[in-house]
């Protein structure tokens, strides 16, 4: 986690891994098995939970929440997974879950996210949402 800059009252699990240029805000929870790419950003009161990847430079505006446990009520404790290409831009308030097995997940129980640049303000669970 060469050159990062985590703000004194962020929480980062030390099983995160950090890219190398990264803010991370004021009262951020940086959750385990989380991989964040390089020159990305965090605002404020960001709450991001692994098993997720994302790529570089994405966006986190305040009040995120993003790879949390699926909200499928299919779901029954199944290895999840998502993943966030580059470039994106999630928006305050955004919520990004986890995929499912039934929900249509890539690859498996995968939500992905598209990038280079990709915008949110609302995504549902278990999609694939692509960029260009």
């Amino acid at each position: 986690m060469s050159n990062v800059q985590i703000h004194p009252t962020a929480i980062v699990d030390p099983k995160a891994e950090l890219g190398t240029g990264t803010t991370v805000g004021p009262y951020c929870v940086i959750g385990r098995d989380v991989m964040l790419g390089e020159n990305s950003w965090l605002q404020h009161h960001v709450t991001l939970c692994g098993p997720m990847r994302a790529g570089a430079r994405n966006k986190f505006y305040a009040y995120c929440s993003i790879g949390q446990q699926t909200q499928d009520l299919k779901y029954r404790g199944e290895p999840t997974y998502l993943e966030i290409g580059n470039e994106n831009t999630f928006r305050e308030f955004v919520t990004v879950h986890r995929g499912t097995r039934g929900g249509g997940g890539v690859t498996g129980p995968t939500s992905a996210v598209g990038g280079d640049p990709g915008r949110l303000s609302h995504s549902p669970s278990g999609v694939s949402l692509g960029g260009s």
